[in-house]
């Protein structure tokens, strides 16, 4: 450290000169004397003393002195511009401070609407979006930090470190508000691949092209990969794969599936329901994959207005598989997921935190009897009644998916088709009498 002192002196002006002891003289900027001398460095030991007030000490003392500095910002300068010495052990907040370094150089912070910390990182060739408290930011934070240094972070510096960059993007971070598959961003609709290469496909008037555009979208366990879209189908082509109904409920399934993708419009609820046998679970399954796919495609009812809550706030088309009946509370949420609602909750029990979960779904119920029966819900009902399919109409699951798995992409490519001239024509539409569901009906 006597080589990183002495250069500390003389970078005020200092000149030092070496005495017979092999010590080295000078002045301190601060504290002069008469005869100018009042600094003794000793360069084996790395340690400094001033005779006209009395201090001295280390390189990190001299940083304090010189520099006006706090111990903490002093030896974190020192670890910066120095490095350890051989052996020994870092500091813990010299290590927190590469850390926050290292991702105010790579990563944009944020904060979504409800002020919860995010961050925008580079992975590989592209970018994602990761909150801050996920498992998943620590992880790539620990990666990008050994890929630098060759070495791994302490537990102890990784928290400091997350709970710094946490103030920094919450309180200097700008705002961004993050939606779930589908998102309005000016004049351009993107919808979300979730694919590993975080790709979205913007849509305009004018076509539909798959391009990169992180910090719009957010992603919960449940969200799966969309396949890659491909250009030249017909959305027609679904009714290969659909169960028998008529010519008329075979167009509202061809509309209902490509207003499912503009986000924060009322949207109708099918309520698919019919006897065993009747492809009830299999239709909704379909309509989830083209929209909105999910590890577990079919959800059960929750009984727990939390529970309910949040699967409508994670998912964007939850798909309530097998229903025997509606609770009126249960119809009440799912009326106000598909016109826009949420719900208010305390974080934990032991405080007043308050957590707010804001959904506008598109929802689609299936059973026996999936008991939509209130007027409020009947209001909002697209009532899809499957007959029991005949033995020359089965196909084992592993054909018909395999199938429909095929047709996907095109079908997908036809339905960003149809919703990009349906935004050239959208100014020109005027309807005589808006009914209920008013945004639905004129897009549709």
């Amino acid at each position: 450290m006597a080589d990183v002192l002495s250069q500390l002196f003389a970078d005020t002006g200092n000149t030092l000169r070496a005495t017979a002891t092999g010590f080295r003289s000078g002045h301190e900027p601060v504290h002069t004397s008469s005869s100018g001398d009042c600094v003794s460095i000793d360069p084996a030991k790395g340690v400094w003393f001033c005779f006209s007030c009395q201090q001295g000490g280390d390189v990190v003392a001299a940083v304090m002195s010189l520099q006006g500095l706090s111990r903490v910002e002093a030896e974190a300068l020192v670890q910066a511009q120095s490095g350890p010495a051989p052996g020994a052990a870092v500091p813990r907040e010299a290590l927190a401070d590469k850390l926050v370094g290292g991702v105010l150089r790579l990563a944009e912070l944020f904060h979504d609407e409800y002020g919860e910390p995010w961050a925008i990182v580079p992975v590989g060739t592209h970018r994602e979006t990761m909150r801050m408290q996920d498992k998943s930011f620590r992880r790539w934070l620990s990666h990008a930090f050994y890929k630098v240094t060759g070495k791994s972070p302490n537990a102890e510096a990784l928290a400091q470190a997350i709970l710094t960059l946490t103030g920094e993007a919450v309180h200097e971070g700008r705002t961004r508000q993050l939606a779930w598959r589908v998102s309005w961003q000016g004049d351009t609709l993107l919808y979300d691949l979730a694919d590993a290469e975080w790709r979205v496909v913007a849509i305009t008037p004018h076509g539909w092209t798959i391009t990169q555009q992180p910090g719009v979208f957010r992603r919960g366990g449940n969200t799966a990969a969309q396949v890659e879209p491909q250009p030249g189908g017909q959305v027609a082509e679904v009714l290969l794969f659909l169960p028998p109904m008529s010519p008329a409920h075979q167009l509202l399934v061809q509309v209902y599936l490509v207003t499912c993708l503009l986000p924060n419009i009322d949207h109708p609820i099918p309520a698919i329901a019919g006897d065993h046998g009747a492809a009830k679970s299999t239709l909704s399954g379909l309509l989830r994959s083209l929209v909105d796919p999910a590890h577990e495609a079919l959800l059960s009812l929750p009984n727990d207005q939390n529970e309910l809550a949040l699967l409508l706030a994670r998912n964007y088309m939850p798909v309530f598989d097998n229903l025997d009946g509606l609770r009126p509370w249960q119809s009440d949420m799912l009326c106000k997921a598909c016109t826009g609602a949420g719900i208010s909750k305390r974080k934990l029990y032991t405080d007043e935190e308050e957590v707010i979960l804001k959904f506008w779904r598109c929802v689609v119920l299936n059973g026996i009897y999936p008991g939509a029966t209130k007027s409020d819900i009947l209001d909002r009902v697209l009532p899809l009644h499957l007959t029991r399919l005949t033995k020359a109409q089965y196909k084992t699951k592993q054909v018909f998916w395999a199938a429909f798995e095929a047709a996907r992409p095109r079908i997908l490519g036809a339905m960003f088709d149809v919703l990009a001239q349906a935004m050239r024509l959208y100014p020109s539409v005027r309807l005589s009498a808006l009914p209920r569901m008013a945004d639905f009906c004129t897009w549709g």
